[in-house]
């Protein structure tokens, strides 16, 4: 069963954690607002993990956002 996505998310190459995010306020515009994060990717993702019971994965860096590895844009 895969009641969640899994999320991944990456800063040059290394997973980046909420208070490395936090302390480092330069990086912020690299990544989703969290309203576009919640509303556009993850909870879109969770209703079809849901809906499916498939893997669902979401993986964001600085140079793109992945959803099942297949690149998407935001705009």
């Amino acid at each position: 069963m895969y009641p969640f996505p899994i999320v991944k998310i990456t800063f040059n190459g290394q997973p980046l954690s909420k208070k490395e995010y936090e302390e480092r306020p330069e990086i912020h515009e690299l990544y989703p607002t969290k309203e576009v994060f919640m509303d556009r990717l993850y909870l879109p993702l969770l209703k079809k993990a849901q809906e499916s019971n498939t893997e669902q994965l979401l993986e964001i860096s600085e140079h793109s956002i992945k959803i099942n590895g297949v690149v998407h844009n935001l705009s």
